[in-house]
């Protein structure tokens, strides 16, 4: 009858094995004592070690309109598939349509990318279901079948919105037209401020759920008849991350990173009226 082996939960790296020399007796103690149970807990031990570490995620969308996406080449992923770990190579890029992998474009909807064991090899699926906390893996009852991979948001006319993503960084290449209030990633259609106003970016589809997003890209233009300047600050108050500034009959513009902080909003004020100051959020580190 056989007896299962548990490893230990912190697992330590055998760096020494007892063998038994030619003629010794080998019973199962000292078989599952000096040989199988030092080499299953540096198994697992290497196991833990390359959770969700080992990959490197590059991501893009392939080009306006279309429903694909681009992954490089990653290296290698660990996911379990019926219980059981399997470390899977990635060594070239892959294009796919997200539409034949599980997703169902909607305007103004954010997606998520997986990969999986399918058989021997690597393949994907996309849905609207949100990583673990540790963004490594699916969240809910899959679990490590699915390594995450990136995210993406459909615009107002359900067509993937451009972007680039390395690793957990992300930017988009997109902009939302200006004339028509916030959509896609505009969140600040040509709003002077005469004294500091919120604008809320964390609620905003282009930035990821708050307890995520770890910083958020801001791209500000700025167009007047005047000369004036727009200061932009944290949702604190106090901290001035950036001034814009704009002569009169010109166009200005420039980018404020911004902590994810504090309801997620930045404050606006400009010097003068009429600088017409638009925002989009450029991108963020998940």
């Amino acid at each position: 009858m056989t007896l299962p082996i548990t490893p230990a939960t912190a697992p330590a790296w055998p760096y020494t094995q007892n063998s038994p020399a030619n003629g010794d007796p080998l019973d199962a103690t000292q078989l599952r004592n000096d040989i199988e149970t030092p080499f299953l807990d540096g198994i697992y031990g290497a196991q833990l070690n390359a959770y969700g570490r080992t990959w490197r995620r590059a991501v893009r969308a392939f080009a306006p309109g279309s429903p694909d996406l681009i992954v490089s080449p990653m290296g290698s992923i660990q996911v379990t598939s019926g219980g059981i770990w399997y470390t899977i190579r990635h060594l070239t890029a892959t294009q796919f349509d997200v539409t034949a992998k599980g997703a169902i474009l909607a305007a103004n909807t954010r997606f998520y990318v997986y990969a999986y064991k399918s058989g021997g090899s690597l393949d994907f699926a996309v849905s609207t279901t949100a990583p673990d906390a540790a963004l490594m893996y699916e969240g809910g009852a899959n679990g490590t079948d699915y390594a995450f991979i990136g995210t993406f948001i459909c615009n107002a006319a359900a067509t993937i919105m451009q972007y680039t993503q390395e690793d957990n960084v992300y930017r988009y290449t997109d902009r939302g037209a200006t004339g028509g209030g916030a959509v896609d990633n505009l969140i600040l259609d040509g709003t002077n401020a005469a004294v500091a106003t919120f604008v809320a970016y964390g609620t905003s589809l282009p930035v990821p759920p708050a307890v995520r997003a770890q910083r958020v890209l801001i791209e500000v233009r700025l167009q007047s008849a005047t000369t004036g300047y727009s200061t932009i600050k944290t949702s604190l108050g106090p901290v001035t991350l950036g001034e814009i500034g704009v002569t009169a009959g010109s166009r200005g513009g420039g980018y404020v990173e911004l902590p994810f902080i504090n309801g997620s909003e930045m404050l606006h004020v400009e010097s003068v009226v009429g600088i017409a100051p638009y925002a989009w959020v450029a991108g963020f580190t998940y």
